[in-house]
Parts: C-alpha cells; structure tokens; sequence
C-alpha cells in the first residue's frame, strides 16, 4: 500500500491548470479551479492512507454508515482510471471524511474543508468520467472488433451529451472532432457488409459516414489487393465490381 501511495506522490502531482489535448486545433482545458480541486482530494486522501490511526478514525465512521471497511483510492498515471476511481471513492464516504476531519481537529483547515460548490464539481466529474470509463473498458477487451468500437464510442458521446454539463458537452465536441479526423474506412466497410440494407438508413448523428459508391471503390481496393497474383485473369474483362463502380460514377 506504501509502495502504491509513494508511485502516486511521484507521478500525479500534476499543474493545476492541467490540459487534456483531443484535437489537433483545439484542446480541452480542465480550469485551475478542476485542477486545485483534485489536489485538495488528493491531498486528503493520502493523509488517511498514510496514517493507520487517522484511516482508523475515518473507517470507524465509515463502518457505521455502511456496516464494512472502504478504503480511499489513491491515483496513479500508472492506472489510466484511478482518477475516476479516486474521486468516486471520495464522494461516496465523503460525509465520514468530514466528521474524521472533525475528529483529527482539521474540520476548520481551509487545505482540508470543501464547500458545497466544491462537492457540486465533484459530483459532475464523477458522472463524466462515468462513461469514458466504460467506454475504454469495452475498447480494451479482447474481442472488442471495429464494429463495437463505433457502437461503443458512440455511445460514450451520447451519454455525455445527456449529461447536460458544459465540460461534458466541451468534451464530446472535441472527441467527436477527433474520432471523426482518424477514422478507419473499413469501419464503415464492415457496418456495410454486416447490414447493407439497413446501412442506408443509418443516420449520421456522430460520424461521417461514406455514401455507398465510396464503399463499393474500398471494396474493390481490397480485393484488388487480396488477389493481385490473379490479376491477369482479369485482362481484357470486366468484373462485377468494375462494373459496379462505373455505374456509380456515371450516376455521379
């Protein structure tokens, strides 16, 4: 435990004014106010991991609210959602983090005392980083394909426009933007060929997505590609695909 609250000494002391870039033209600020606002959780949180008296204190408090210890998260680079982790462990026992601060004398300490605004802006990145979690988890699984990589961070940026708060919103343009700018045709490849007909009814509400025509000169590219050994076969005829494609181009 010693060891996991010394890597994140080392490692999350980050600027209060820190930045989130998820686009080349526009970046994503997190306000000092966000910044100094993790610091103070982050403070608070080593001091009842690195004192077994003072957690002592604090799990009394916490045992009688929820009949078992739980212990505060400390986060770390290390652990791409211990952020999210931390502050939701935060605001789950924060009522007995006051009284335990009451008890340690520290319940006056402006380093150590929240305001209801404060806990307000905690509640709201509990519930932004809510779906980003998620989301990356889904990413992150072994049998994640393309597929589920559309469904997935389409619904991330869904459920934080629903959210309804101005850094959630800022987020999910930006992200939007950014997926938008390195997305992989063959996405919209196998989204055709698992449902061609439904394909034309998919509405854009996040992505672009290519017409068919454009679908139909990648497909060609990929078999092109995956028989080029065979291609004097093809000299002097036509394929269903050449076919297919000129046809598109003359109705452009």
């Amino acid at each position: 435990e010693s060891s996991e609250d010394e890597r994140g000494e080392e490692t999350n002391d980050i600027p209060a004014g820190f930045v989130v870039k998820l686009t080349t033209n526009e970046e994503v600020e997190i306000a000092s106010d966000y910044g100094d606002l993790i610091t103070k959780v982050r403070k608070i949180v080593r001091l009842f991991r690195k004192s077994p008296l003072k957690n002592e204190t604090l799990q009394n408090y916490v045992r009688k609210e929820y009949g078992k210890d739980i212990q505060l998260v400390l986060d770390c680079k290390t652990h791409w959602n211990s952020l999210s982790n931390m502050i939701d462990s935060f605001n789950k026992l924060k009522l007995c983090i006051c009284k335990a601060l009451i008890d340690l004398g520290l319940g006056s300490n402006p380093e150590y005392c929240f305001t209801e605004e404060e806990f307000s802006v905690l509640r709201d990145l509990e519930q932004i980083f809510q779906p980003v979690k998620l989301a990356v988890e889904v990413l992150c699984r072994q049998d994640a394909t393309l597929l589920t990589a559309e469904t997935t961070l389409k619904f991330m940026i869904r459920k934080l426009e629903e959210l309804k708060k101005p850094l959630a919103h800022k987020l999910a343009s930006s992200m939007r933007q950014r997926i938008s700018q390195r997305r992989n045709p063959m996405t919209a490849v196998l989204m055709y060929l698992h449902s061609p007909t439904k394909y034309v009814f998919l509405e854009d509400e996040k992505f672009g997505l290519p017409a068919k025509y454009q679908l139909r000169h990648e497909l060609k590219k990929i078999i092109e590609r995956l028989f080029c050994n065979e291609e004097n076969n093809y000299e002097g005829t036509r394929t269903p695909l050449d076919i297919m494609v000129s046809s598109d181009d003359d109705d452009d």
